[in-house]
């Protein structure tokens, strides 16, 4: 029989692979909590480092089980790393670009296998709730991060986006479809990203109830 034997105890390894998506959706939620910290407590860039790099280790890790998505995920996250640490202190203006690329695969890559984790498991368990969470947030990080993207390479995308916190605001309230209008996308790209934004979310939430509903079911 391949199955735990009755009374072992578990591995450190094991404990931490069996809670994989709350030390992720953990890791994510200091970050998201780091943004404000560096837009208005004055810390600047250097705040948003390691939380971003916990979220990528973390991120990792949960993929150690499948080969072909680790090593993808190694090879997108580890330059994202590298990117927010060392390039972003570049004086280039194309510098900020590399970081916003690499980490905008990196999450969605991420988005998409735990989110084939969490509707291929068998039995819904605390962590699969969890990692379900966690895509939500991750959904509206990955979005933020392209408004970024396309604001550099587009000025004026946006309407009254003063500091990267903006980005990150205006991504969770499309994502949530509350839209204050305080924020606005002025061209028609960002309009296409925020209707097909405001549509993943609403579709995300539910295909996960139906999901939750179908296993109890069971």
């Amino acid at each position: 029989m391949g199955g735990k034997k009755p009374g072992t105890i578990p591995t450190a390894h094991e404990i931490l692979y069996e809670n994989r998506f709350l030390i992720f959706l953990l890791s994510i939620i200091l970050l998201l909590l780091a943004f404000p910290l560096a837009d208005q407590a004055g810390y600047g860039e250097s705040v948003l480092k390691l939380p971003f790099t916990l979220v990528i280790f973390s991120g990792i890790h949960a993929m150690q089980r499948n080969r072909v998505i680790l090593v993808l995920g190694i090879i997108i996250g580890i330059p994202a790393i590298v990117a927010r640490w060392i390039v972003s202190d570049l004086p280039f203006n194309s510098s900020e670009l590399y970081v916003l690329i690499f980490s905008i695969l990196f999450f969605s890559l991420l988005c998409l296998f735990i989110l084939s984790r969490v509707l291929g498991e068998d039995r819904i368990t605390r962590d699969t709730i969890f990692g379900a969470i966690g895509i939500y947030l991750c959904l509206g990080i990955t979005w933020a991060l392209s408004y970024q993207f396309v604001e550099i390479l587009i000025r004026g995308a946006l309407s009254n986006v003063p500091n990267e916190t903006a980005y990150v605001y205006f991504s969770f309230v499309t994502l949530t479809t509350l839209g204050y209008g305080d924020i606005t996308p002025l061209i028609p790209v960002t309009e296409s990203m925020a209707i097909f934004e405001a549509v993943i979310g609403q579709l995300y939430l539910a295909i996960l109830i139906a999901r939750l509903v179908s296993s109890l079911k069971r």
